[in-house]
């Protein structure tokens, strides 16, 4: 039977629904619903109550989602109020069922002035075979506070499953009234691991994190890396606190990457990638720290477990031999190039050449109507690659005024490039391949200038990359997703660096 065919039946669609509300200075869940197969558990604490602050998490008998369910999450925080909002455990998206669709989670979150929304859940774990869409819409007042961490896994990674998954789409959208200030969106198909083993260590997690009115997060989140004292030092004068000091020694970790970056409407959006659960849990405990005295609580702090062994078991005698099977089994230098370019190739296509493509359809009477909007909401999504884009996207303007005669205000490099290329007669086709070749060949330019790969190397390495078939279509401007999401961690750990050849 195929699998693709039509379905049978509509999946029943199942519903939370919460609202918050302020009385007598204390924070209510005034009401609670639900419908399977998910269900809202009220989650009262002497800790929460005393902090004026409400509790609730979203489970399911299951522990997850079967394929083809659909899920509708409304929150509605009201002014003043504050609510934490959590999940019992991890969020499995079970292998989807014959003739049934994708699993679906569309969360809407609307938080009203003066209250505080902290939505903290556990990592969603997608099994084999399953399918996952899930929309995030968060509408804020003007004082409003919010925390919202959205958290992927790889799966089964104890059992060998990793990636395994056939589609993983997710987006978030932050609004302020009418006024969009920010679009993450990922999209990961069969097999695609978004990047996560670039640089030859396998990651299996990945959290995005939008802070907007929490000061005390935010400057945490948004710590530069830097070497941390001792703890024997003296605190300097000026010196971060301690909370900052241990979360920028603990992204020096290997297994763990992480960036931040500001959007509009004064929000911060901060990612994090680690090898293990633990250590996305212990990084967003230190992140979230600052929220104990709005809570009564630190979030995520009962999920992180004793870093030290007790007993008299010796860790270095048990760590040796895991990481020399790590050493082994971590693939060639050249596997790991050609699958950094892959990477950059696929995020290529389906987020910058969705835009390149509508602004050749557009050609010399382009307007900077929504689509540039859009782009620069959306496409790149990080500070580091996205100031880059404008500058290129500013240079090729003034090279097309100089040979076509087209002018207009700064774009993004992808929007630049299919204006010029309408203008000067390119097809689209021929176009797309050619901003494709540039970003890949910028990739193998930089190995050979920093001596990881002889000039040779490098063109073979970019022939075997374009001899490829593209493991993804081009997506519509509206549904255009980073499909390497690795990536975006990569270009900002960068830009920490105190010294840099390049400016990604």
């Amino acid at each position: 039977m195929d699998e693709n065919a039509p379905l049978a039946e509509a999946a029943p669609v199942g519903v939370a629904k919460i609202v918050c509300t302020l009385l007598e200075g204390r924070s209510v869940l005034s009401t609670v619903a639900h419908r399977q197969p998910v269900r809202v558990q009220p989650l009262p604490s002497a800790l929460s109550a005393a902090a004026g602050a409400a509790c609730a998490v979203l489970s399911s008998l299951g522990g997850g989602l079967l394929g083809g369910d659909v899920v509708e999450v409304d929150v509605d925080v009201g002014a003043g109020a504050t609510l934490w909002f959590g999940s019992q455990s991890s969020n499995k998206i079970y292998r989807k069922k014959r003739r049934r669709g994708p699993t679906r989670v569309d969360a809407r979150y609307r938080v009203a002035g003066g209250g505080l929304l902290v939505v903290a859940p556990d990592p969603t774990v997608p099994y084999a075979r399953s399918r996952y869409r899930g929309t995030t819409r968060l509408a804020l007042d003007e004082d409003a506070r919010a925390v919202v961490v959205e958290w992927l896994g790889s799966g089964r990674a104890a059992a060998g499953e990793r990636w395994a998954f056939d589609e993983f789409a997710a987006e978030v959208a932050v609004f302020r009234g009418e006024e969009c200030l920010c679009v993450d969106a990922v999209s990961l198909g069969g097999g695609d691991d978004g990047g996560a083993d670039v640089g030859g260590v396998p990651r299996d997690h990945v959290a995005t994190l939008y802070c907007r009115g929490c000061p005390g997060v935010a400057a945490v989140a948004a710590t530069r890396r830097s070497r941390s004292p001792s703890p024997a030092a003296p605190a300097r004068a000026g010196a971060a606190p301690r909370t900052t000091r241990r979360i920028a020694s603990s992204r020096r970790s290997a297994a763990t990457r992480s960036w931040g970056r500001r959007t509009p409407g004064g929000g911060v959006v901060v990612a994090r990638r680690g090898r293990r659960a633990e250590d996305v849990y212990r990084i967003l405990a230190a992140v979230l720290a600052p929220l104990e005295a709005d809570l009564g609580f630190r979030p995520y702090a009962d999920r992180v477990a004793a870093t030290k062994s007790r007993g008299g078991v010796d860790d270095a005698r048990i760590r040796a031999p895991r990481r020399a099977a790590a050493a082994a089994s971590r693939p060639r230098a050249t596997t790991r190039r050609r699958a950094f370019a892959l990477a950059v190739r696929s995020t290529t296509a389906t987020l910058h050449a969705p835009f390149l493509a509508a602004a050749h359809a557009a050609g010399r009477t382009a307007p900077p109507s929504t689509r540039s909007a859009r782009a620069s909401t959306r496409a790149p999504p990080v500070r580091a690659p996205a100031r880059a884009s404008r500058r290129l996207g500013t240079a090729l303007r003034r090279l097309s005024a100089e040979l076509v005669g087209l002018s207009g205000p700064p774009r993004h490099a992808a929007v630049a490039f299919g204006a010029l290329a309408a203008a000067a007669g390119v097809e689209v086709g021929a176009a797309l391949l050619a901003f494709e070749h540039a970003q890949v060949r910028d990739v193998f330019s930089a190995a050979v200038r920093l001596g990881l790969v002889g000039p040779l190397k490098a063109a073979k390495l970019q022939f075997d990359v374009a001899k490829r078939p593209p493991a993804r279509r081009r997506p519509a401007v509206a549904d255009a997703a980073n499909a390497a999401p690795m990536l975006d961690a990569i270009h900002c750990c960068h830009a920490q660096l105190d010294m840099r050849l390049f400016q990604t």
